[in-house]
């Protein structure tokens, strides 16, 4: 079964968006939420944003593991079909 190349990188792009858009908007979340609780406080401290909206993100990943490791594995066994298949 011989996969189609373009099929392929389109399937590792959505993949690719789906895993990294929810961090990315948790991320923003954070962000706004620190700047503003900054402002607030008038805490002029940017390594508390950093740290927290890494803190965020390595949350989230934790939280969609579970759904994105079957993805991931899906994904692993078709690209290796996909490797076997060239000549």
């Amino acid at each position: 079964m011989a996969i189609d190349p373009t099929l392929m990188l389109e399937k590792t792009f959505v993949f690719a968006a789906r895993v990294a858009v929810p961090a990315i908007l948790a991320a923003s979340a954070a962000g706004v939420l620190f700047s503003l609780v900054q402002a607030v406080t008038q805490i002029g401290d940017q390594t508390m944003s950093s740290g927290a909206k890494m803190a965020v993100v390595g949350l989230v990943f934790v939280l969609m593991a579970q759904g994105f490791g079957s993805e991931l594995l899906k994904f692993t066994a078709l690209s290796f079909l996909g490797i076997a298949d060239v000549h």
